[in-house]
This record gives structure tokens, C-alpha cells and sequence, in this order.
């Protein structure tokens, strides 16, 4: 399983490239959405093979700076105003929030899911975050519904219920 909180605005056939060559090596890519508030594309989110994924806040909603598109696979905690201890250079840390928060907490439950279930290939273990992540409910006027995904993580349902995909 391998993070990346990362990304921008281009596509680049090379990294496309890179994120094939770890999935035929069985590796699960699990990456930020964005932070730009938008239904806009960002890379690697856009990607195919990357389990994509939004933030939501302590009180659970989505965040209104992560992005929203058909892409994003899953919202993970992103912390509303900068409520996450992330790690910094010179062994620092310090608060921050962000789906570069958002996506290192999901790809933790994919590691997690790997470990359980070790029979599992890294695309069914991505399947098995998205199937049992825990709805969430967005207002019928809310333009993100329908672009964040299947929900969010739940990392005791992912390693305690096994879908026959698994």
C-alpha cells in the first residue's frame, strides 16, 4: 500500500505509467483528492487504479475544500481547521488539514484490510474500504452529491466483514 499526498492540475502519461506498474506489482495506490473546493480533476486522484479520496471534518461532513468528481472513492477524516498532527521536516510536527491528511488515515485502512485479509490482491482489498465505508448523507440540493465516493472509511467493518469479492 503506498500514499501519496500529493498532486496538480496535469495529467502525465508518466505518471500514469508509474501507478500501472505498481498495481500489476499488486501495490494499492491510495491518493488525495485536492483541496480546491472544485468538481475538478487533480493527479493522481484522476488516475485509473487509485482508490481517491475526499475529507470530511471531526463532525463528520465533507469539508468544503476538498474536491468532489466521479473519481473520488472514499472520504477519510481531513480535519476542518488544521486538527490533524501531520509530520514535518526536521522531526517536526505540527497541526494541519487537508485531503493530505484525509488520504494517509484511508490508505491505513487498506493496510490494515491487506494484513487481515492476506489472500486479498491489492484492487480487492481497495473494493473492500470502498464497500464498507459508512454512507454519508449530503443535503439533495448539495452540488458534491454523488462525487465523494462510497462513503466514509470504517476501519472495523473493512477488517470484520468480507464481501465475496474478498
Amino acid at each position: 500500500v503506498v500514499n501519496c499526498s500529493w498532486g496538480g492540475s496535469s495529467f502525465a502519461e508518466a505518471e500514469q505509467d508509474a501507478v500501472n506498474y505498481v498495481v500489476a506489482k499488486d501495490c494499492a495506490p491510495v491518493v488525495a483528492a485536492g483541496n480546491n473546493g472544485a468538481f475538478e480533476d487533480f493527479y493522481p486522484g484522476a488516475y485509473q487504479h487509485v482508490l481517491c479520496v475526499a475529507a470530511v471534518g471531526s463532525d463528520g461532513a465533507v469539508t468544503s475544500y476538498s474536491n468532489y468528481n466521479t473519481h473520488v472513492g472514499v472520504a477519510a477524516p481531513g480535519g476542518a481547521s488544521r486538527d490533524v498532527i501531520s509530520c514535518y521536516l526536521n522531526n517536526q510536527y505540527g497541526p494541519d488539514n487537508g485531503t493530505s491528511m484525509a488520504s494517509p488515515q484511508a490508505c491505513g485502512v487498506v493496510a490494515l484490510v491487506r494484513q487481515r485479509f492476506p489472500s486479498m490482491t491489492a484492487e480487492q482489498a481497495i473494493q473492500q474500504v470502498r464497500a464498507t465505508s459508512d454512507p454519508i448523507t449530503l443535503d439533495s440540493a448539495d452540488q458534491r452529491r454523488g462525487y465523494i465516493g462510497h462513503g466514509l472509511v470504517n476501519a472495523l467493518k473493512a477488517v470484520t466483514v468480507q464481501h465475496a469479492h474478498a
